[in-house]
């Protein structure tokens, strides 16, 4: 809603938004200050036509992909995956009736090679107390 305020030569006009306008009321005035208006308006136009295009153009290269391109597959963007694998019937393992072979521990080892701790825990403590373990 726009309120009219009378104030000699100049009316102020309140919208509800609490934005005051005060706005001459000879008509040269006016007629420069429309003038002025459309010549933003007409900028503005042409910045949201620009806008437009561009906007267009982003979209194409959007939308661009190995099928209608001359990108390579590689490149394809947003391409969709199946959310789970697909389901494999088969069993996993071996050969059904293949004998595995399995690498047993040897009763008389070649060489027996002792991995002992360093002197100290990552806590500080000393190990020369702990027990060896063969």
């Amino acid at each position: 809603m726009v309120e009219k305020i009378s104030k000699g030569k100049r009316k102020t006009y309140t919208t509800g938004k609490a934005t005051a306008v005060t706005l001459p009321t000879d008509i040269a005035t006016l007629q420069s200050l429309v003038l002025t208006l459309l010549e933003k308006i007409g900028l503005l136009e042409a910045e949201v036509a620009r806008l437009q295009a561009e906007n267009t153009d982003l979209r194409q290269q959007l939308n661009q992909n190995s099928q209608n391109s001359s990108l390579p597959p590689s490149s394809d963007r947003f391409k969709a995956k199946p959310a789970f694998p697909k389901a494999n019937d088969s069993l996993k393992g071996g050969q059904l009736g293949h004998k595995g072979k399995t690498l047993e521990m040897s009763a008389c080892p070649d060489q027996i090679v002792a991995l002992l701790p360093p002197a100290q825990c990552s806590c500080g403590s000393s190990l020369h107390a702990a027990p060896v373990i063969t």
